[in-house]
C-alpha cells in the first residue's frame, strides 16, 4: 500500500533540507576558508623573505663582479629582475615609507646608469645595496644609498703650487694662544 503524501508537504521538505544544505555548505565554506587564508604575519613573513631571496641573488652577483666572471650583459639583467621584484615587494609591503621605496630606487637607477660594472668598487656596491633591502623590508630605515667611496688621489691639486715657502697654516705652532699665532703667521706672511 502506497501512502500518499501532498505536493505541498514534499515541495517544503526540499526546500527545507536545501535550504539546510546551503546553510551548512556556507558555514563549513566559511571556517574551511578562514583557517587557509593567510594572515597578516604569513603576509609579512612572506614579503620578507622575497627581499631577502632578491638580496642573495644580488650578494651572488657581486661575489662574481668582484671575481671578474661576470659579465656586464648578465648584471644588466639581475639589475632589471632586482628592480621588479623590490617594485613587487613594495605593493605589498603597506609599511614602507615612500621615501625609503624612494632610496632603494635612487640606489638601483645609480648602479644601474654605472659605466664599469666589472669593478670590485661596483661589487662592493652591488652587495651595499642588497643590505639596505633587507635593511628596509625588515623596519631598518636608511637614510641614503650606498654611493662609491672616492678613491684617494695622490695630490689634492692637479698642479702644485706656486710658492715654496709652506702655508702659515701648515707651520707648527709654538703658542698656545690663537691670536699670537695669527700674529706671527702673519708676519712671516708679509716678510
Amino acid at each position: 500500500m502506497a501512502l500518499y503524501i501532498p505536493q505541498a508537504r514534499r515541495r517544503r521538505r526540499v526546500l527545507l533540507i536545501g535550504a539546510t544544505a546551503a546553510a551548512l555548505g556556507l558555514i563549513l565554506g566559511g571556517i574551511g576558508g578562514r583557517i587557509t587564508a593567510p594572515t597578516v604575519d604569513d603576509r609579512v613573513a612572506e614579503v620578507h623573505r622575497d627581499a631577502k631571496n632578491t638580496a642573495a641573488g644580488l650578494r651572488v652577483v657581486s661575489l662574481h663582479v668582484e671575481d671578474a666572471t661576470a659579465g656586464a650583459g648578465g648584471t644588466d639583467l639581475v639589475l632589471q629582475r632586482t628592480g621588479e621584484e623590490i617594485e613587487d615587494n613594495f605593493d605589498r609591503a603597506p609599511w614602507l615609507s615612500p621615501e625609503q621605496e624612494q632610496v632603494l630606487r635612487d640606489t638601483l637607477d645609480g648602479l644601474k646608469n654605472t659605466p664599469e660594472k666589472d669593478s670590485r668598487e661596483f661589487g662592493a656596491r652591488m652587495d651595499a645595496f642588497a643590505s639596505m633591502i633587507e635593511d628596509v623590508f625588515n623596519g631598518r630605515p636608511v637614510s641614503t644609498p650606498a654611493e662609491p667611496t672616492p678613491s684617494p688621489s695622490p695630490s689634492p691639486s692637479p698642479q702644485p703650487s706656486a710658492s715654496a715657502e709652506p702655508s702659515p697654516s701648515a707651520e707648527p705652532s709654538e703658542s698656545a694662544e690663537p691670536t699670537e699665532s695669527a700674529e706671527a703667521s702673519a708676519d712671516t706672511a708679509s716678510s
